[in-house]
């Protein structure tokens, strides 16, 4: 409006409607937020009187049960205007649960998929080192032979598995850093760079890799060098 205070201008809310009338800014409040947004966003309030809506919400603070109340609010109401319709009453935390649904739903999902991706992951570091192991028991076997401690095989299987599990994660960081505009559409209240974040997913992936790896290093450890050499 090439103005400082915004009260007393006009404003068409409606700006698809080239009809729609003209309305006058007598105040301003605070910045509103959407519990699904990521920041304020643009709200007016205009008396109902003044609004073509069919309907509208009603909130009451109470001391208990909201909806205690309820049919207390419905005679009120009814003494007030015996023509309303009836209402649906329902407690701003269900109200809340109800407006986030298709967020959390879509977050339940993905959930589920990165669990089925972790747990792929896994099996696949498990099968990873599994044939690396049993390619290598007549080595493994030798070096037993020759005085190797198990706790040394171990180390040497879990070594390698770390090397492997190194370069995959960080060539997932490049490629969550290559993606970071397309993941940043499916966050709420994180950035896709957030290196909190970042760190604690590389943090969790090695572990659950290093887990994976564990089961083909005890096998390896515990191999017996008679059977390691006739082992094809």
């Amino acid at each position: 409006w090439t103005r400082d205070d915004a009260v007393g201008a006009v404003i068409r809310l409606d700006s698809a409607d080239p009809a729609s009338p003209w309305a006058t800014v007598v105040g301003v409040v605070g910045d509103v937020r959407n519990p699904t947004g990521l920041g304020a966003q643009p709200t007016a309030y205009r008396p109902l009187a003044q609004t073509a809506a069919a309907g509208g919400t009603l909130m009451i603070r109470t001391a208990g049960d909201p909806l205690a109340f309820a049919d207390a609010v419905r005679r009120e109401l009814r003494s007030l205007a015996p023509g309303t319709s009836e209402f649906a009453a329902a407690s701003l935390e269900k109200a809340v649960f109800d407006y986030v649904s298709p967020q959390r739903f879509t977050t339940s999902v993905l959930g589920l998929f990165a669990a089925l991706g972790l747990l792929l992951a896994a099996a696949g570091v498990y099968g990873i080192m599994r044939h690396w192991v049993s390619r290598r028991i007549p080595e493994i076997g030798i070096r037993i032979a020759l005085g190797a401690r198990p706790d040394a095989v171990l180390r040497l299987v879990m070594a390698r598995s770390a090397v492997t599990i190194a370069w995959g994660l960080i060539a997932g960081a490049i490629g969550a850093l290559c993606i970071r505009k397309l993941l940043a559409a499916q966050l709420y209240g994180v950035s896709p760079t957030d290196p909190l974040v970042l760190s604690a997913v590389i943090i969790l992936m090695a572990l659950v890799g290093l887990a994976a790896t564990l089961a083909p290093a005890l096998w390896a450890a515990r191999v017996n060098p008679l059977d390691a050499l006739k082992y094809e």
